[in-house]
C-alpha cells in the first residue's frame, strides 16, 4: 500500500473509534484505591500511579494520525486492567515502527499474517509483537475498520517470538542450592535470636528486612505480595502451646487468571522465627501504624530489592525473589 492510501485510509480507521470520556478511574490494588487521569482528550501526557510508583505517558511521541487510537485504546485498557499493564502496552508499541503499526491498523484480516511475517522478520521485540495483539483485539471490539469480534480468534492465535520461558527451570538455574538455603536459614536463625537477645541494637531497617526474607524464602511471596502486607494482616498471640507466641500472615492473593476467585491465604510463621515479627509489629505501632497501613512501607519495586540485596549480601551471588519462589514451591513439592 502506497503512502497516500494509507492516508485515505485512516480516516476510515477513525469513524467507529470510541470517543474520550472526561475522566479515566482506574482501580490500584497496592493501594487499595481509586486513581483518575482528568481531561485525557485535551493532554498527551497522562500520570499513572501504580504499585506505589508514578509513570508518565506522553502520547506525542506517537504520529498524529494514530494518536487518537492509542490513547482511546489505552483509555480503555487503563480503566479495565492492572495499571501496571497499560504501561507496559504503552513501551511496546513504541518499540515498533511507526509505519508498521499503521499497516496493522488499516490491515485486513485476510492482510495480518503476512504483515505479522514482516514485524517477525525485523525483529520487533515481544513486548511490541504483545502490544500489537492487544491493540487489533480493541479494534475488533469496536469494529474498526475491516475488524470486528468475529475475528478475536484469528488475532489471539497470531505468533508471538518464541521465548523459552522455563528454561531456567529445566536447567536448574533457577533453583537454590542446599549450601545457599542453609546460609539463608543460618541467617534468619541468627536474627531471630538477636532479636530476643539485644532487640535494641538491632535497626528496623535491619529487622524489616529480616522479616521480608522470611516472606520470601518460607512462603514463597512475590514482593508484591509483601509490600501489600498490612498491619491487620499480622495475628500474634500466647497460645500456651511453645515458648514462641504463634504469628500468622495474611497475604493477597495475585496474578489470577479469574480475579472473582482472588481471596486472601493465612500463613503460619515458623514459631522460632516468630519473633522478628513481633518486634516488626511492636516497632511499626510505635511508629503509629495500624489497619490497613502497609507494614513495610516499601514499593513491591524496592521489596524485591532489598530480596537481591540481602541474598547477594549473604551468598556472594546475586539470587533473586522468582528464585526464591521456585525454591520454596520445590521444597513443598519434594515435601
Amino acid at each position: 500500500m502506497t503512502t497516500q492510501s494509507k492516508r485515505e485510509a485512516i480516516p476510515e480507521l477513525l469513524a467507529n473509534l470510541p470517543p474520550l470520556p472526561a475522566v479515566i478511574r482506574y482501580y490500584d490494588g497496592f493501594s487499595n484505591s481509586y486513581a483518575q487521569v482528568v481531561d485525557p482528550d485535551r493532554s498527551d501526557q497522562w500520570r499513572i500511579r501504580s504499585d506505589g510508583r508514578n509513570a508518565t505517558l506522553d502520547f506525542e511521541k506517537f504520529d498524529i494520525r494514530i494518536r487518537g487510537v492509542i490513547k482511546s485504546w489505552s483509555a480503555i485498557r487503563l480503566s479495565s486492567l492492572d495499571p501496571l499493564t497499560l504501561p507496559s502496552y504503552y513501551y511496546g508499541i513504541k518499540r515498533v515502527p511507526i509505519d508498521q503499526v499503521i499497516d496493522v491498523l488499516i490491515s485486513t484480516p485476510q492482510e495480518v499474517r503476512s504483515i505479522w511475517k514482516i514485524l517477525h522478520l525485523g525483529n520487533v521485540p515481544n513486548v511490541g509483537f504483545e502490544a500489537l495483539e492487544n491493540l487489533l483485539a480493541f479494534m475488533c471490539t469496536f469494529r474498526m475498520g475491516a475488524w470486528g469480534p468475529e475475528w478475536l480468534d484469528l488475532v489471539s492465535q497470531l505468533p508471538l517470538p518464541k521465548v523459552d520461558k522455563y528454561a531456567s527451570v529445566r536447567t536448574g538455574d533457577v533453583f537454590l542450592t542446599i549450601e545457599e538455603e542453609a546460609a539463608i536459614v543460618r541467617h534468619i536463625d541468627g536474627m531471630s535470636t538477636r532479636i530476643q537477645a539485644e532487640a535494641v541494637t538491632i535497626s528496623d531497617v535491619l529487622v524489616e528486612e529480616s522479616a521480608i526474607l522470611v516472606c520470601s524464602y518460607h512462603h514463597a511471596f512475590r514482593p508484591k505480595q509483601i509490600a501489600m502486607l498490612e498491619m491487620r494482616n499480622i495475628r500474634i498471640w500466647n497460645d500456651g502451646l511453645e515458648h514462641h507466641p504463634a504469628v500468622h500472615l495474611t497475604f493477597t492473593m495475585i496474578k489470577q487468571r479469574n480475579p472473582k476467585r482472588v481471596f486472601p491465604m493465612v500463613c503460619k510463621v515458623k514459631r522460632e522465627w516468630g519473633p522478628i515479627f513481633v518486634e516488626l509489629f511492636r516497632r511499626a505501632q510505635r511508629r503509629g501504624l495500624s489497619g490497613a497501613d502497609h507494614v513495610f512501607h516499601r514499593t513491591p519495586v524496592q521489596c524485591g530489592n532489598v530480596i537481591a540485596n540481602t541474598l547477594e549480601s549473604l551468598l556472594q551471588r546475586r539470587r533473586t525473589a522468582t528464585e526464591l519462589r521456585h525454591t520454596a514451591i520445590q521444597r513443598l513439592v519434594d515435601g
